[in-house]
């Protein structure tokens, strides 16, 4: 009878965590750059929270407690010890954690693992996949989009994240919270409307030759969306063409765009002085090379150019006129992959 207790609550265990798996993802780590400090304080809300200091002490922070983290000579340094190593974890999927740090205030799921790293003290959220998207679609998408265009976005955002896994780009997290991965705000930032979508789309993802996709999207295509091989001179991707976006783009406040900049910004942003600046290469309407000229003529990537003018999109074209510079242009974003624009106007016509 002991041995089939046991057995049974062995299974019970594996199913509730073959459960979990299925439902909320793999487990992945996020490392929080928005709090990464000198200091760094932790609160335990909604439920007690188990504290391991380098696996050797270990305390219960309870439920409305809090606890200071502290750089201190290469360690962390917290509950009067120095250490290489905490961490937060919960017997449950209720309560957050919440972070208090560089005048930021933010709750998050899962557990939190701290670290140092460039004399700072370094948050990296443990959870589930799923609930990661959780605290991306908010900052991705409008919740007044549409459910099949919100859908579209979840498999995108779930595909770039598997995909951002897979290049090892960290050496002590997964991906980031901000734009090197996907922006990512944790627990705050949640809508019913998000995360039902998110679990209705639970582990679909975008696949071609059976490979994970480079699952890149954008805000509004201005009619045309771009090949990367053009754009940022990577390598032909088959899937990721020029591709014409109809009138699925028009609506939006980022359709049309104008903008004047002083030509002396420009001089201060590339290095030497500019007189003048034209679209020296271009297709379907996106500038794809720029050539500027006067203290020397020098020839960029017109995405680049547009990053660091931050203008809404390499869509343009351009005047001198006196002192400045007149941008005119359509859409926004870098172009590539998915236009959100277009997915929202698509699923007002019915599409799935």
């Amino acid at each position: 009878m002991v041995h089939l207790r046991k057995l049974l609550l062995f299974l019970f265990i594996s199913m509730k965590m073959f459960s979990l798996k299925e439902h909320f993802g793999e487990k992945i780590t996020v490392g929080l750059t928005k709090h990464t400090s000198k200091t760094v304080d932790v609160k335990a809300c909604g439920s007690d929270i188990n504290v391991s200091f380098d696996d050797k002490k270990k305390i219960v922070l309870k439920d409305g407690c809090s606890l200071r983290l502290k750089y201190n000579n290469g360690k962390i340094s917290s509950c009067n010890g120095v250490y290489d190593n905490i961490v937060f974890s919960k017997d449950s999927l209720g309560g957050v954690i919440r972070l208090s740090s560089n005048g930021n205030l933010s709750q998050y799921r899962g557990s939190m693992s701290f670290i140092i790293k460039d004399t700072k003290v370094v948050p990296v959220n443990v959870l589930f996949a799923e609930e990661y998207l959780y605290g991306v679609l908010p900052c991705e998408i409008s919740y007044f989009y549409p459910k099949e265009a919100i859908k579209a976005q979840a498999i995108a955002a779930r595909t770039y994240l598997y995909r951002n896994i897979e290049r090892h780009k960290y050496d002590y997290c997964d991906l980031v919270d901000n734009q090197d991965s996907q922006v990512y705000k944790g627990y705050d930032v949640e809508k019913k409307v998000f995360n039902d979508v998110i679990n209705e789309s639970c582990g679909q993802v975008l696949v071609y030759k059976s490979k994970l996709i480079d699952a890149y999207y954008f805000s509004n295509s201005g009619g045309y969306t771009a090949d990367p091989k053009d754009v940022w001179g990577c390598a032909p991707i088959p899937y990721l063409t020029y591709k014409s976006d109809k009138d699925h783009w028009k609506g939006s406040s980022e359709s049309y765009w104008d903008k004047k900049i002083d030509k002396k910004l420009i001089s201060d942003k590339v290095g030497f002085r500019v007189n003048h600046v034209q679209v020296s290469k271009k297709k379907h309407g996106i500038a794809l090379e720029v050539t500027l000229s006067g203290g020397q003529t020098k020839k960029m990537k017109a995405d680049s150019f547009r990053s660091i003018l931050k203008l809404p999109s390499p869509s343009f074209e351009m005047a001198s006129r006196g002192n400045y510079i007149y941008f005119k242009g359509r859409g926004s974003g870098h172009l590539v992959g998915m236009s959100q624009w277009g997915a929202l106007t698509l699923a007002k016509r019915g599409y799935k």
